[in-house]
């Protein structure tokens, strides 16, 4: 599929609708999100996947980034942007930064299979144990246990909420630039059908100036040959004489 800029800007709202940053690079859950991307452009007559979007998504933002850094190095004197191709900017910065804030979220756990491997490798070696080792490894876990931390879990909330609170106010900013295009689309149909108006009733004009010009030579002509057959009778007249 040939990609425009007016279908990157499509795929990137999709994307930032959608926010697959709200989870980790790799996860299962981010493998959806992208899916899910890919499955709303298909209706929207999109020949593409999954890899496709995150692809072309991934090659926007490195152009952008690229470009900006670029920006930072010159003079400070940077080509004018059509209005486009600032959206289509605006939203890649929005989405760049997004995708660095999911990278401050915390690793997972092992997955549930392999946890229960391990505790079952767990239970089989404490069994095995003496109880006077038992005793012993029991007050070395109560030594070395870390104690619990607030940080890292205020952290993660606050990421959550940040990321809720920019998805809402990206939901809005999108319910508001539909609505503009439905306003400028609204206008055009106005101008268009004002046009149309403006174009009958100059063609009803110019009819019936046509036709005023042809009964006037119509009248013209009517008088040229009643003209000539009076100077016709003249001379008859004169020539009896």
């Amino acid at each position: 599929m040939k990609w425009t800029e007016a279908k990157d800007i499509i795929l990137c709202k999709e994307v930032a609708l959608q926010n697959p940053f709200q989870f980790r690079r790799g996860s299962l859950e981010r493998g959806k999100v992208w899916s899910g991307v890919a499955t709303e452009l298909r209706k929207q007559s999109f020949k593409v996947d999954q890899r496709a979007v995150r692809d072309r998504y991934n090659s926007l933002k490195n152009k952008v980034q690229k470009n900006n850094s670029q920006d930072k190095r010159a003079s400070g004197i940077s080509p004018e942007e059509t209005e486009s191709q600032r959206e289509l900017r605006v939203l890649l910065e929005d989405l760049a930064n997004q995708e660095d804030d999911a990278e401050l979220l915390p690793k997972t756990n092992a997955s549930e299979e392999e946890q229960r491997r391990l505790d079952g490798q767990e239970v089989q070696k404490r069994a095995c144990e003496s109880f006077v080792e038992t005793r012993k490894r029991h007050f070395a876990d109560k030594e070395n246990m870390p104690r619990k931390r607030n940080s890292g879990s205020d952290a993660l909330q606050f990421l959550h909420q940040k990321m809720e609170l920019e998805r809402e106010m990206r939901k809005e900013e999108l319910a508001m630039r539909r609505a503009e295009v439905k306003r400028d689309e609204a206008e055009r149909d106005r101008r268009f059908e004002l046009f149309q108006q403006q174009q009958q009733q100059t063609q009803q004009q110019f009819m019936q100036q046509q036709q005023q010009m042809q009964q006037h030579l119509a009248q013209q002509q009517q008088q040229m040959q009643n003209m000539l057959m009076m100077f016709m009778q003249s001379m008859k007249g004169n020539n009896k004489q």
